[in-house]
């Protein structure tokens, strides 16, 4: 199956940020088959601005995630041009039951893009998935505004 751009049907869930917090949270609801991201591929689902670094990432399964085989599924974050990049260690589906959370530090510094933005995707491998929907947490801070207000 190719690879499928969802960006224009997933929408930010609104969350609450402090002024004086500069670690932003925020939460993507992804019905995976309703969205079509079901098949084995990179998805992308959000594009962050320019100028965060991404921190931590968590998934919440709001339905529990299934496949007829090992589907696991990752969160990757694409800097321009370049590959993208697992922002942690795939999750198999067995870790994905109703209500589960999954959360991961980030394992590789490739979130940050400065001159840019980061295209976020859901990276299905495995097998394909035949059912689950997924809440995804993503942590930033902003880099570019730490160097600039500095």
């Amino acid at each position: 199956m190719a690879d499928v751009d969802v960006t224009s049907k997933v929408s930010r869930v609104n969350g609450v940020n402090s002024d004086a917090n500069y670690i932003h949270t925020d939460a993507y609801r992804l019905p995976i088959m309703e969205l079509g991201i079901d098949g084995v591929g990179s998805h992308a689902f959000a594009v962050l601005p320019k100028g965060v670094a991404v921190t931590q990432v968590r998934i919440v399964a709001l339905k529990a995630v299934t496949s007829g085989g090992a589907a696991t599924i990752q969160i990757a974050a694409k800097c321009g041009d370049a590959n993208a990049v697992a922002l942690h260690t795939a999750v198999a589906k067995a870790k994905l039951a109703i209500n589960n959370l999954v959360a991961s530090g980030v394992t590789d510094c490739a979130a940050y893009f400065p001159d840019g933005e980061v295209t976020l995707q859901l990276v299905v491998a495995g097998a394909a998935i035949t059912a689950g929907e997924i809440l995804v947490l993503v942590d930033t801070v902003p880099i570019k505004q730490f160097l600039t207000n500095g």
